[in-house]
């Protein structure tokens, strides 16, 4: 989480949850109204996934490659939580913010599922 300490101290964003599973394996959660950043601990390497929430409800969840798709065209598949994807969401961080907002979650979240679509079918090719 040394790359993202911005968005608990100068974005707002508060923990709002944290888990710690078998081995070295952890979760923590921050989150400023309905956008949460979820960083996943899991074997050895850390993840991120943002999420989109209305209401309190989680509505979907995209990893931090899809999301670096969406606003840069990255074509990189690369979810780990490094300085790379780090110095991205710090760069980024007001974008994806207004992505995530009420009036625009709903055209972000299909962006981004097709973003998924087309990384599957290279992927599983």
């Amino acid at each position: 989480m040394e790359y993202c300490s911005d968005l608990y101290y100068l974005f707002g964003f508060r923990f709002v949850d944290s888990s710690y599973y078998e081995g070295d394996n952890s979760m923590v959660v921050l989150a400023k109204g309905n956008l949460q950043f979820v960083f996943t601990r899991d074997r050895g390497q850390m993840f991120l996934d943002i999420e989109g929430r209305i209401k309190m409800k989680r509505i979907f969840s995209f990893s931090i490659d899809l999301i670096r798709r969406l606003i840069d065209g990255s074509r990189e598949f690369n979810a780990i939580l490094d300085k790379e994807n780090g110095d991205f969401v710090n760069r980024n961080i007001d974008r994806i913010i207004d992505l995530f907002s009420e009036s625009k979650i709903e055209t972000t979240k299909k962006e981004l599922e097709l973003i998924r679509r087309e990384r599957m079918k290279i992927i599983f090719r």
